[in-house]
């Protein structure tokens, strides 16, 4: 600690020029991005708010797999069709995108536009996949140890593919 605090004295300008940069970092984000909203807020947004979940990927990306009930227009598109959006304006929009990173952009066009209630989905597709998979192997683990204390004999655990899984309430699938 007290090296820091010396190092800190010695070289005061170069810790002030990294303190200035992290603050013009952080009030620049803050001001591109829109309020974030995890995979489970949107899910209950989405169910309970009436909100628009807008994926903003490719039209390939979202054929792969995608949220249930989610409209896309990809990125690309978007500034194009915002008309078709207008029926949306006074109502929460959840912005979706591959990692999170496309979905402030999105939200400034928005904002732009006249929408007050743009949120963006906090880590995108990919958050969603590696929860879902996180899930998956918790279940699984949950079954090996059930049939290992035989407490089951046998198991049977249906395929779903999760593109054509509609089970309500959940939409982020």
């Amino acid at each position: 600690m007290d090296r820091i605090i010396e190092f800190s004295i010695n070289h005061w300008d170069m810790v002030l020029a990294l303190l200035a940069t992290l603050a013009m970092l952080v009030w620049t984000e803050r001001r591109k991005a829109a309020p974030s909203v995890t995979p489970q807020q949107a899910t209950v947004m989405g169910n309970s708010d009436d909100a628009l979940m807008l994926d903003i990927r490719s039209a390939a990306d979202y054929k792969s797999g995608r949220v249930l009930n989610s409209t896309n227009i990809p990125f690309a598109e978007l500034s194009k069709r915002l008309d078709d959006l207008k029926k949306y304006r006074d109502k929460p929009v959840v912005l979706i995108c591959k990692t999170g990173q496309t979905a402030g952009s999105a939200a400034n066009m928005l904002r732009k536009d006249g929408y007050s209630k743009v949120y963006r989905m906090t880590g995108g597709r990919v958050e969603i996949e590696e929860h879902t998979s996180e899930l998956q192997s918790r279940s699984d683990l949950v079954c090996r140890l059930l049939l290992e204390k035989k407490k089951l004999d046998t198991l049977v655990v249906p395929a779903v593919h999760p593109s054509t899984y509609q089970s309500p309430p959940s939409t982020l699938l």
